[in-house]
This record gives C-alpha cells, structure tokens and sequence, in this order.
C-alpha cells in the first residue's frame, strides 16, 4: 500500500514532525554524553551533575553513595543514593552489600539483614559476595546466617573454602553440624585438611567415614598428613585403617600389605612414597636417595644412598650403601 502525500500542508507537518524527533533524539544523546562525561570526574558536584542529567542512572547514584559512605563516612547522606542505585538496578548484588553498610552504622540491623539477603539473591553463586555477606552477618551477630553464606563460599570458591571453614568452626566447633549444615561434599578434604592442622583426630574421623562411605577422591598428601597425625596420637588402629581404606580413594591399592607379606614394597618395585604406611626416610644432610635398576636382588632394582665420604675433604670421593 503506498501512501502518497498530495497537499504542500501535509508535507509541511511531516517535516516537523521528523525535526522534532530528531532534536529530541540529539538531546537526549547530549544529556547522556554529558552525564557520562560528568561521571569520569572524582569531584562530587560532577558526579552529582552526572545523576541529575540522567537521574535513572543507577551507576551514579551508586558512585555518590559511596563517596559519601566511604571518603566522607557519612552514612546518613549516603543513605539516599544507595537505596536509589538498588531501587533503579536491584540486580546488582554490590549495591546492596555498601547499602547493608549504610544501615549498619546507623544501627538499622533489620534493614541491613533484608540488604543482605537481597544481595544473596543478586549474586547466589558469586564467592567474593557471599564471603562479604557472611562477615557482615557474623559482625551482625547473627551466626546462622553467617554459617549459611560461608556455605556458598565453601561450595563455589575452593581457594577461600580453608578461611570460611576456619571461620564456621570457630563458630560452632562441631563436626557432626558442619557436615550437615556447612561444609558441601566436594569440600571434606579440606575440612579434613584443617582438622588434621588443628589435631583433632576425633573429629577428623567423622570427616573421613563421611568420606570413605561416599568413596571421595583426596590427594595422598593429604592421607599422609591425616595418617601421621593419628600416629602423634598414639592411634595406629585408626591409622591402619585410613591407610587400608585409602587403597581406592587415593590410588594406593599397589601399596597395601597381604597376608602373605606384611612388609609394603620390599623389594622397592614401587616409588617410594615417604608416608602412610611405605617407606619413609629423613636422610642426614648431604646424602641422597635413589632407586637404582643396575644392582638388584628380588625386583628390577634396589634402593641406593649416596653419602659424602668422611675421608673426602675436596675430591669427589663417594661411598654408597645399597639395601636390597
């Protein structure tokens, strides 16, 4: 269908009509220039500029409030703009942390509370936000909430997990509620990890039952670790079993004893792992050990030490004992 203009009026007004869009599209364009050009200023009357030119700019109203919280520490003046930047762009998990803030030195610990939990559902699975949170509630004095946003961090930050679960324990030492409540399945070596630091064979245990009945991979490291501390603690029951149990979870099947012979990697076929229940050596300063394929007894090679002879002052002269 074509639309034809006929008379000199219509065409007259059309005209209009498209300057007039077109100016008021160009001014538009020059507000939001000019407030972004305000913004990029550290003066605080820019920046104020800056928010009245393009007031549905929540980025602005956010800038301001934390000039005023943070360089003026201000909270009462701050307070306004925080609750329009969360207002205008309640998706952004950081304007509700500075708006909890806000509330928080001026002693609203209810608003600050709901500031939180809206800053959780901004940001569910963000580590840095929920470890914000989980402070905030902890400084708070609300120790439940606190253990729940540690949860997050545990379960979606493994470099923060060790701090968050240092944190929680410190807050409810009970292995039994952590597990349950706390600490997330693909965290337990860790929580095993920070037990076994503290000496807390009993608790320890708990992890690691939780751990072998969910058969959960850990690195030998950390088997060693938990194996020498049960020794420390005059538990070799317990001990024997982690290492026995371990077969699986760490890779160690090769390396545990049979009935036939109680002696784990005699013949030093195997590498030699100095810890749990395999070999384990802390040679003198200046010897070194080896595993040498040219002199053998009932395997491919034996186990060699090199020592600085005592009669060697400057030649390199060596002795080396061979144990087959």
């Amino acid at each position: 269908m074509e639309y034809e203009v006929r008379h000199s009026a219509g065409k007259f007004w059309i005209a209009i009509a498209c300057v007039g869009l077109t100016a008021a599209y160009l001014s538009l364009v020059t507000v939001r220039y000019l407030a972004e050009y305000f913004s990029a200023s550290s003066d605080e009357s820019r920046l104020m500029l800056a928010a009245r030119l393009d007031s549905g700019n929540a980025v602005y109203a956010h800038n301001i409030g934390r000039i005023e919280l943070l360089a003026r520490s201000s909270p009462q003046s701050a307070l306004s703009w925080l609750e329009t930047s969360t207002r205008l762009d309640p998706h952004k998990a950081n304007y509700w942390i500075d708006l909890a803030l806000a509330r928080q030195a001026l002693g609203a610990t209810d608003l600050e509370r709901q500031d939180l939990f809206h800053a959780l559902e901004a940001a569910p699975r963000t580590p840095d936000i929920a470890w914000q949170v989980a402070n905030l509630f902890l400084a708070q004095g609300s120790p439940d909430d606190s253990m729940r946003a540690f949860h997050l961090v545990i379960e979606n930050d493994p470099p923060l997990a060790n701090l968050a679960i240092q944190a929680c324990w410190k807050i409810h030492p009970d292995p039994d509620f952590l597990l349950e409540n706390v600490v997330p399945s693909n965290a337990d070596e860790s929580f095993l990890e920070f037990l076994t630091s503290r000496h807390e064979p009993a608790a320890a245990a708990k992890v690691w039952a939780k751990m072998y009945s969910l058969q959960q991979p850990i690195s030998r490291t950390h088997v060693f670790e938990y194996i020498r501390d049960l020794i420390a603690h005059q538990q070799p029951a317990q001990a024997a079993l982690v290492w026995q149990q371990s077969a699986t979870m760490a890779g160690l099947a090769a390396y545990q004893p049979s009935s036939e012979n109680l002696l784990v990697n005699g013949d030093f076929s195997l590498e030699i792992l100095n810890g749990g229940f395999d070999w384990l050596h802390q040679p003198p300063r200046g010897v070194t050990l080896a595993l040498d394929p040219n002199e053998a007894h009932s395997s491919s090679r034996s186990l060699r030490l090199v020592a600085p002879s005592p009669a060697a002052v400057s030649g390199p002269a060596r002795r080396a004992a061979r144990v087959r």
